[in-house]
């Protein structure tokens, strides 16, 4: 059933944007345990989960920060 919302929110959704919200998927994941299931995040975790969202949104937005970065230069 999850998928087939996934599937279907797909079709609706910009490229960037679905692939952004499949990236972080896992930090999702962990995030909402420590919400929904009350589950104390280790500091392991919480770094990894900053790392992970750093590196997925730098990524994605990559060449539109480039492009901005040589438009000033």
């Amino acid at each position: 059933l999850a998928y087939t919302f996934q599937i279907v929110g797909q079709k609706y959704t910009e490229s960037t944007v679905a692939s952004i919200i499949m990236c972080l998927e896992s930090v999702f994941g962990v995030l909402c345990s420590a919400v929904m299931l009350q589950k104390m995040l280790t500091l392991n975790e919480i770094i990894g989960c900053i790392i992970m969202f750093t590196a997925i949104i730098l990524s994605q937005f990559s060449d539109k920060i480039e492009a901005k970065i040589r438009k000033k230069a």
